[in-house]
């Protein structure tokens, strides 16, 4: 374990009797996130405290009263001194610590979903902005920011790290959204991140947690939040990403909304500036960090894409570019990486790209890297098959740094497995091995698991 958690480790048996060191590990820009999988629940640690005490009392308060309107809310449970939240020092750093129940499920990709998937997350939106308006209509009131307001000091804290036109663009975009009225039709308690990564799918039903940015805001922000993840994602990607979002998003999602609440009737006229206000939250937030989520990926080249998407005048035309350069691999990979580059050819004649590293001959070892999904799984599959063409007998499938494997990936698996007759698959990630086996894959003749 990071000797950085020590102190940290200690206090966290302390309060809630868990162990980090027997736990998954996430960290965002934010937080950090310990998932034990022998337990129902997981601990969120914040460094510092950059909302008051009342503040974050009320996100756990209004997280816990939420879990009356939906079974599958992530829901707070107090730490063995009774509290929903802690706070203390440990090796000289400041932390704040609440216990969740552990979602169910895991992130599913955009190219992995249908129309139905569309339908039980508007469903759970719909559900959370509905209890939401009861609880203000019930005369509850939680002491939570306003997201208009954080989004506003956002711009403020952007003002002397971009040129002077982006900042007169982000000006524009605010005054735009405070146009928009604070009537209970448009503004009450919103989830404030609700993206593809913010819920799990566990077949349809959708598990939905970090309620960090939680706050009294407009209902479009959230509603945007999440046709933009799956535009973004590559939802039926090549189709231009504002048919997309018009024709295939918005009509499936909306049943699900509507069975709680109403869909906003000015939706047409609201959604590009809240499409703006999304880029905006973004733009404003990297320009604001010094690492990249986890630290991968290249922050300056996802500083630059994302400038050029908030500048551009389409305000389409950023997500098509970011889909499109993703198609090509190149996406926030390096500050020069060329969307036609030739994959490197390693010593000793062995193939490597970004996802796949092949070596040997006759008997060839290939690994599979970072994902395997819609985005790639064409030219990962065109190259596995023209290795067998050219000559190999006997082919291992290591998946040891692959972090996804989507249905287009599973075919590719399923083509060698015809091809060759017989296929050894190796170190299987827990969640990897969970979808061939409950696909089927598994169970195929030819294939070993090793």
């Amino acid at each position: 374990m990071d000797e950085r958690f020590a102190g940290l480790r200690e206090r966290l048996i302390e309060l809630y009797g868990l162990d980090i060191e027997k736990a998954e590990q996430h960290f965002s820009t934010r937080n950090y996130a310990f998932v034990f999988p022998e337990s129902p629940y997981m601990v969120r640690v914040s460094v510092g405290a950059e909302k008051s005490r009342e503040q974050a009392l009320g996100e756990l308060l209004w997280v816990d009263d939420l879990k009356s309107f939906s079974d599958t809310v992530c829901e707070p449970s107090p730490s063995r001194r009774g509290n929903l939240f802690e706070e203390f020092e440990a090796d000289g750093t400041s932390y704040r610590t609440s216990m969740f129940r552990t979602a169910k499920g895991n992130v599913r990709a955009a190219d992995d979903i249908g129309p139905i998937d569309l339908i039980v997350v508007g469903d759970l939106l719909g559900r959370i902005h509905a209890a939401g308006k009861d609880a203000i209509a019930e005369g509850l009131r939680f002491p939570l920011a306003r997201f208009d307001e954080r989004a506003e000091e956002l711009v403020e804290r952007t003002r002397d790290k971009v040129a002077p036109e982006v900042y007169e663009r982000l000006e524009e975009v605010s005054a735009r959204i405070r146009q928009v009225p604070k009537d209970v039709e448009h503004y009450g308690i919103i989830h404030g991140d609700f993206h593809d990564r913010n819920y799990f799918m566990d077949g349809h039903n959708v598990w939905i947690f970090d309620f960090d940015d939680c706050a009294y805001g407009y209902f479009m922000s959230d509603i945007v939040s999440a046709l933009v993840s799956w535009m973004r994602g590559g939802y039926l990607w090549p189709k231009p990403r504002a048919e997309v979002l018009v024709e295939d998003l918005v009509p499936f999602f909306r049943i699900g909304y509507e069975l709680h609440l109403p869909f906003p009737e000015d939706f047409d006229e609201l959604l590009v500036p809240f499409v703006r206000l999304d880029q905006l939250r973004s733009l404003c937030i990297i320009m604001n960090v010094d690492r990249l989520g986890m630290g991968s990926g290249n922050l300056e080249r996802a500083r630059q894409s994302m400038l050029q998407q908030f500048m551009d005048d389409d305000w389409s035309a950023g997500y098509d570019r970011v889909c499109d350069q993703r198609a090509r691999g190149v996406y926030l990979k390096g500050p020069s990486a060329a969307a036609d580059a030739e994959p490197a050819k390693v010593e000793g004649g062995a193939y490597e790209d970004e996802f796949l590293r092949i070596a040997g001959a006759g008997h060839v070892t290939a690994w599979l890297k970072d994902r395997l999904d819609t985005n790639n799984a064409e030219a990962v599959g065109g190259k596995l098959e023209s290795t067998v063409d050219e000559g190999a007998d006997a082919l291992v499938l290591d998946f040891s740094e692959l972090t996804y494997l989507s249905s287009a990936g599973i075919r590719v698996v399923m083509r060698l497995l015809r091809k060759l007759g017989s296929l050894e698959l190796r170190n299987l990630p827990e969640g990897v091995r969970e979808v061939l086996d409950v696909t089927g894959v598994l169970d195929l003749p030819g294939l070993t698991v090793a």
